[in-house]
């Protein structure tokens, strides 16, 4: 037996369904998030069909800054399922399309069959903006709307999961703003905090009163250099007058007042009588005064 109609269709879709489960295509891992705040919306549906009304209808309502970017595409018959396919990737080739959305109205279960197409869901995976599908009624579920991002159950829905409120938007950016202002507020706070701390550590490390510390030490230094430098002087001098007592002591002059006397022949010193002869004149230095005498008579050093 070989099933025809809808029940050869769900043996169909069940056979791909698990083909693709196995091949990942449904892993919620690769789900892309979808933007926060999107500004461009790619559309892939019928022209003409109520959906396309009631997603327009819904996105103006929630926020009339987003645009839309229509790719009407077939959405019923044979040629429906590589004409979605193009449609979709030309989205996805459009720069500043945020998120794509496709899908169509209700329909018996043979219109809403293009959706499960194997080489559109093969398409939808490949996407890199981020998809939600719109397909049919809540009940109806396709092989379409497990492989894309979102599944909504209705347009209306796709429009409202893909397109936030704007007063939403609104009260999040301001509460971003304010947790900004505060944080920035904070950091200013802290950074006069630590900038009036570097000038205080900058006012006790700068010249003057470096300049201070160093005269403060100078002054001790010179103070204890000025004591040593006392009894340094009080040392030498004592030093001095021992020394200038040692020397009065060998001089000359205290060797003549002990009785000695100094004989000079011709300017010279006389230190042997072998040096002179008779009737030489000789110069004699005393104590006190000086004298002339000649010699008489020489007498050599007598030997033990």
């Amino acid at each position: 037996m070989t099933p025809v109609g809808i029940g050869g269709s769900s043996s169909k879709f069940r056979q791909l369904k698990e083909k693709l489960e196995k091949e990942g295509l449904f892993d919620p891992r690769h789900k892309k998030p979808l933007p926060f705040f999107p500004l461009r919306i790619g559309l892939a549906t019928s022209p003409t069909g109520a959906a396309i009304r009631d997603v327009l209808r819904v996105l103006r309502n929630r926020n009339p800054l987003v645009e839309v970017l229509v790719r009407p595409t077939v959405v019923q018959g044979n040629k429906a399922p590589a004409d979605m396919s193009a449609a979709l990737k030309e989205l996805d080739s459009v720069e500043d399309v945020d998120v794509i959305v496709f899908g169509r109205g209700g329909g018996s279960y043979e219109d809403l069959f293009v959706f499960n197409d194997e080489g559109l869901a093969r398409v939808i995976f490949e996407l890199e903006k981020p998809v939600v599908s719109a397909v049919g009624h809540e009940i109806d579920i396709t092989i379409g709307d497990l492989v894309a991002d979102r599944r909504a159950a209705t347009p209306t829905d796709a429009a409202q999961i893909a397109v936030p409120l704007l007063e939403d938007i609104q009260a999040v950016l301001s509460d971003r703003a304010l947790r900004f202002h505060r944080s920035a507020r904070r950091r200013v706070t802290d950074t006069q905090n630590r900038l009036n701390m570097l000038k205080r550590a900058l006012a006790l490390a700068g010249p003057v009163n470096t300049l201070r510390t160093l005269q403060q030490r100078t002054d001790l230094a010179l103070t204890r250099l000025g004591g040593a430098g006392r009894l340094l002087l009080i040392s030498r001098r004592d030093r001095l007058d021992s020394l200038r007592e040692r020397l009065n002591a060998l001089s000359p002059s205290k060797v003549l007042e002990r009785g000695f006397s100094v004989v000079k022949f011709r300017g010279k010193v006389l230190r042997s009588a072998n040096s002179v002869r008779e009737g030489d004149e000789l110069d004699i230095t005393l104590a006190s005064g000086s004298l002339k005498a000649e010699t008489k008579r020489t007498m050599e050093e007598e030997s033990d």
